[in-house]
């Protein structure tokens, strides 16, 4: 199993996902790997009716962003 690293974002998308209904098995894969496509527009759209600025870059851990160092 991938070690978890910083993902600052992370607690806002656990408890947006977890409103939407997604369970916690399911919520704790995305924090190993990413948020899925088919469900980051819908946080990303839940998080801006709360008044909360989250970008697609948030939706995934810093391994994995696209601007992570190489």
């Amino acid at each position: 199993m991938r070690k978890t690293i910083d993902w600052p974002a992370w607690p806002i998308i656990d408890e947006l996902a977890a409103e939407m209904g997604v369970n916690e098995t399911t919520r704790m894969k995305w924090r190993q790997r990413r948020v899925p496509h088919r469900h980051g527009l819908t946080l990303l759209e839940a998080a801006t009716k709360k008044g909360i600025r989250l970008t697609a870059n948030d939706l995934a851990p810093a391994d994995c962003r696209e601007d992570a160092p190489q």
